[in-house]
C-alpha cells in the first residue's frame, strides 16, 4: 500500500488549481510541467510551490497523490474546507 505524501496548505491549493484546470489529465499536465519546466495553464503563483513539491517528492511521488487525498489533506489542515470542496472536479461524462 502506498501512502500519500504529506502536503501543506499551499501545496493542496496549488494541486487543486491544477486539478480544476486540467480535469482528469491533471497528473499528465503536471508531470509534463515538471519535466519541461513549462507550466502552461497553471497560475504563475502556484509554480514555485509545485516546483518545490516536485523537488521534495519527485515525479514518482505524483502517482501517490489523489484528488480526494488532496481535499482531505486540506480539510485536515483546517485551511478553508469549503474551498477544498469548491475545487472538487465535476465531470459531465
Amino acid at each position: 500500500m502506498t501512502t500519500t505524501p504529506t502536503l501543506d496548505a499551499a501545496e493542496c491549493r496549488a494541486l487543486l488549481d491544477v486539478i480544476a484546470t486540467h480535469g482528469r489529465r491533471w497528473r499528465a499536465a503536471l508531470d509534463h510541467a515538471w519535466q519541461t519546466g513549462r507550466y502552461t495553464g497553471i497560475h504563475k503563483d502556484h509554480v514555485p510551490t509545485l516546483q518545490s513539491l516536485r523537488n521534495r517528492i519527485g515525479p514518482s511521488g505524483l502517482a501517490r497523490i489523489t484528488t480526494n487525498g488532496v481535499i482531505k489533506a486540506l480539510e485536515r489542515l483546517d485551511a478553508a474546507p469549503a474551498m477544498a470542496r469548491a475545487y472538487e472536479p465535476r465531470y459531465d461524462d
